[in-house]
């Protein structure tokens, strides 16, 4: 065995169970990954975790999130082939001190309260480390002097760190070799300048920047970033000028200005000059008017992003049209005209995705719309579109000729009575993503003529479809994860195949005319259904997440399956007509989150199970449930509890007044006894409390 995967088992290292000392016995072993387990809670364990250091030929081992402290530190250093070591979200705090990691390349100790780096001999004990992160720790700027040994370093993370006033430029010669630097969400003492934090790194070529606020003045620094290929800015406000200012930054390839809060159009200086940048995101700005002919210029682009701005005038006209070496363009949520051939892109021969939602297109000639193009797209998006007056939306006819689709979105778009494009499906055998939602589509669902297994998302709401369900729907899409067929015409029964479907999570075929059985995956909500949820399952599924069938006319008793899915989060079967009792094996459903069984006939007692930390919202209104308030349902998650128009007796128990996050409790129409305990003064947060019928307190307006 040369990899092993323990993370997350509940795995310890006392000697009672064992599993350090049987961890130990792997002599071969090369990569280990113990992250997650609760190692280094307890006494005695010293014995223990040396025993990890007989494990001679491990080179990868994570021991992220185990609770350790400084003082385990020292004996993993008996780890001589070690070659990548991970400790991030442990509780190393203060000094820390490195020991002997002479072949070691890669280091994490993120997530940590460390301070101080120290090693006996100086630093020169990680002499061969190239790839360092000490992100959201509590360095300062001593911590590029304490890395000063550190001479094949070429990756350096400093992220959410300390780093205040300048730094000591003596060092630079420790980092020639760096190529990647991370000075994302710095803390400053306004101090803190460009040049002061980048001198010490003059041979950066990618520079992560995001989310720092010190970068208001920056039009005299730029030299310092004149050897930098990758900039990225992200959520870091930048001053008006800045596109202006970058001209003479060359050498940049990659320039990424997402959310900096750019206003007005786009200067005609400064940024058309970088003609060597390969990749520009411009995404979420404020950017409008039209865009200028300098864009032209930047013929190496690959990747562009505009999207999220106000940028005008039609796509046709824009010197977009000639940047031929296009792979990612993205044109969403502007007010561009976009011609509906998308003729504009025809010499695009190497463009693999194309996102054009919210912006209004324009109907053209039919000679126009017939064009044979040059690029296979693998995304597309043109949802939630518009377009002109007087004009009708129709397919662009550029996707007949498609056929390495693999995600395409024409949703909240008005096709005006065409039919399901099949030959979409059929043309693109790799397609795993169909969404056309809300897209006036009718007739009857014709499918391919051969199977799609790669497809996983099939979305069709609120479409006009009618007639049946086709009978080889599970032959045609064998993998489905996600079924949306809700607010059509559908009229049939519900085929037993996708019972088998063993890949479903999410399954809508709600608001149709669908009638007969129905099998446990389905989560479906007001659609007509009668009859009993069936005892058995035909298959042994753990994969549900969401089961909703609510506003139904199902009726029986809870089944039995239901309590196997360990994975739901959502349950809902409200408003239908089950009987009989709530079985102890509800406390099976440890991951849920929302629960609704309201307006059914359901008795007997509510199961007492253990504290629920993650349950939030609780609805059993109108049932027959009796006996006292158990603690099902006493979790500091919890936000929602009704339990109104029931016949529940005995006493408010103390603990609903304990709970922190609660919000509504609708108690009403019960029979308990006495008064609402004292700890109720404690619920700061509730904002509705139905108690004393008919009387509803609204907190909120008080």
């Amino acid at each position: 065995m040369r990899t092993l995967d323990l993370s997350n088992i509940g795995l310890a290292g006392s000697v009672e169970n064992q599993g350090i000392e049987k961890l130990s016995k792997l002599r071969h072993l090369q990569n280990l990954s113990l992250a997650g387990n609760d190692l280094f809670t307890g006494s005695n364990l010293t014995d223990d975790i040396k025993l990890l250091s007989r494990m001679n030929s491990l080179e990868i081992l994570d021991l992220s999130r185990t609770n350790m402290t400084n003082n385990y530190l020292s004996y993993l250093g008996g780890f001589s082939s070690l070659r990548s070591l991970t400790l991030q979200g442990n509780y190393l705090q203060g000094t820390v001190e490195i020991e002997d990691f002479y072949n070691l390349k890669k280091l994490d100790l993120s997530q940590n309260g460390i301070e101080t780096l120290l090693s006996s001999y100086g630093s020169g004990r990680l002499i061969n480390l190239q790839e360092i992160d000490l992100s959201y720790n509590l360095f300062d700027n001593n911590i590029l002097a304490e890395l000063g040994g550190c001479l094949n370093l070429k990756s350096l993370n400093l992220r959410g760190n300390r780093l205040i006033g300048s730094i000591d430029v003596k060092e630079k010669r420790c980092f020639k070799k760096l190529n990647f630097l991370y000075l994302e969400a710095l803390s400053t003492n306004g101090n803190t300048t460009l040049v002061s934090l980048l001198e010490a790194f003059p041979s950066v070529k990618t520079l992560f920047l995001r989310g720092n606020y010190f970068l208001n003045n920056t039009e005299s620094c730029m030299y310092v970033l004149r050897n930098v290929e990758n900039l990225i800015l992200d959520n870091t406000p930048l001053p008006f000028n800045f596109l202006e200012s970058i001209g003479i930054l060359t050498s940049l390839k990659t320039l990424s200005l997402y959310g900096c809060g750019l206003t007005g159009t786009l200067p005609t200086q400064g940024w058309c000059y970088l003609k060597s940048l390969e990749e520009l995101s411009l995404r979420r700005n404020a950017l409008g008017g039209e865009i200028t002919s300098c864009l032209g210029n930047l013929t190496s682009l690959r990747y562009l992003d505009i999207a999220g701005n106000c940028f005008t005038g039609n796509v046709a006209d824009t010197p977009l049209t000639n940047l031929s070496m296009l792979q990612f363009l993205s044109l969403s949520v502007n007010q561009f005209h976009v011609p509906l051939s998308f003729k504009s892109f025809a010499n695009h021969s190497n463009l693999k995705v194309l996102l054009a939602r919210r912006n209004k297109f324009v109907a053209e000639p039919a000679t126009s719309q017939t064009w044979s193009p040059k690029f296979q797209l693998k995304v597309f998006d043109m949802s939630s579109c518009e377009i002109d007056e007087d004009g009708k939306l129709q397919l662009p006819n550029f996707l007949y000729y498609q056929y390495d689709l693999r995600y395409i979105d024409l949703s909240y778009c008005s096709y005006g009575g065409t039919g399901f494009p099949h030959w979409l499906v059929e043309n693109n055998t790799r397609l795993e993503d169909l969404l056309l939602i809300d897209t006036s589509i009718v007739g009857p669902l014709f499918l391919p003529s051969h199977p799609n297994p790669n497809l996983k998302t099939f979305v069709l709401s609120f479409n006009h479809l009618q007639h049946e369900i086709p009978r080889n729907f599970c032959s045609i899409f064998p993998n489905l994860e996600t079924l949306w067929l809700r607010g059509n015409a559908l009229k049939s029964t519900i085929p037993v195949c996708l019972g088998g479907m063993q890949q479903l999570i999410y399954l809508d075929m709600a608001v149709n005319n669908l009638f007969g059985g129905i099998p446990k995956e389905l989560a479906m909500k007001e659609t007509k259904f009668e009859g009993e949820i069936p005892d058995f399952s035909t298959i042994s599924s753990t994969n549900l997440h969401v089961l909703d069938v609510g506003f139904n006319h199902l009726s029986g008793k809870l089944p039995k399956w239901l309590w196997k899915n360990t994975n739901l989060e959502r349950l809902d079967l409200s408003r239908n007509q089950f009987e009989g009792s709530i079985p102890m094996e509800f406390c099976n459903l440890v991951d849920l989150l929302f629960l609704d069984l309201s307006e059914n006939h359901l008795s007997g007692t509510i199961p007492s199970c253990s504290s629920r930390q993650k349950i939030r919202y609780v609805h059993l209104r109108k049932n027959k449930l009796s006996g006292p308030l158990s603690p099902a349902f006493n979790g500091s998650s919890l936000v929602t509890l009704d339990l109104s128009e029931n016949s529940l007796t005995g006493e408010i128990p103390d603990w609903v007044g304990m709970l922190p996050n609660l919000s509504i409790l609708l108690l009403n129409a019960n029979q308990f006894d006495g008064e609402l305990p004292v700890h109720f003064c404690r619920l700061y947060g509730l904002s509705i409390l139905d108690y004393w019928e008919p009387t509803i307190f609204d907190f909120s307006k008080m």
